[in-house]
């Protein structure tokens, strides 16, 4: 029986997509070349295995003359840019409303977790949150799922995990979660779990 349901928040809560969050800061021209260079090894970034203002200042030097005022101004508010997706707002008014704890385990830098505030509208009903950064540990790995069962004092066997990647779902249902790759469609996820809830 699924009492719990755990978000991610890249493309699951709100909207990641550097291209998007890019276009805030450079021109068409210089697009490619700016995301290339500041998306670099952002897993590294997520896993908390570089800290945040070496990865900037390393960033930062690679860019060209012209873009490096864009790449400093990108570090500071990149967050600002991940527009809250209406479906999955729809879905947690949904579990909610069935009385399900909702929580959040998401691959993500310490400094998104310090900016989390940032996104209340979209994470005011969820119970705890656990973010990779931190940690220095990431999905896919199974420790960071142990750990926010641990966390969260949940069983996996009832908890359903969203997440937009195939291969965090994969190393999720591993430990014994349910899990669904979440396309940002609420119905799918519905019907999922009026057949198996």
């Amino acid at each position: 029986m699924i009492k719990n349901i755990v978000f991610d928040f890249g493309n699951v809560i709100g909207k990641f997509d550097p291209d998007y969050i890019c276009g805030f800061y450079c021109d068409k021209e210089n697009l490619e070349t700016f995301k290339d260079i500041i998306f670099d090894k952002w897993a590294d970034l997520d896993a908390g295995y570089i800290e945040y203002d070496d990865f900037k200042n390393e960033k930062i030097d690679r860019l060209p003359e012209n873009l490096k005022d864009a790449g400093e101004n990108f570090f500071k508010d990149w967050y600002t840019h991940m527009p809250l997706l209406e479906e999955t707002k729809e879905l947690v008014r949904y579990f909610k409303a069935k009385g399900m704890r909702l929580f959040l385990l998401s691959n993500a830098p310490q400094f998104f977790a310090d900016h989390i505030d940032h996104f209340k509208e979209g994470v005011e009903s969820l119970e705890d949150m656990v973010f990779s950064g931190p940690l220095k540990m990431a999905k896919p790995d199974k420790e960071i799922y142990l750990y926010a069962m641990k966390k969260f004092n949940t069983k996996p066997e009832e908890c359903l995990f969203l997440d937009d990647k195939a291969e965090n779902v994969t190393a999720a249902r591993l430990i014994g979660m349910n899990a669904l790759v979440y396309k940002g469609e609420a119905q799918p996820v519905k019907e999922w779990y009026a057949v198996f809830g």
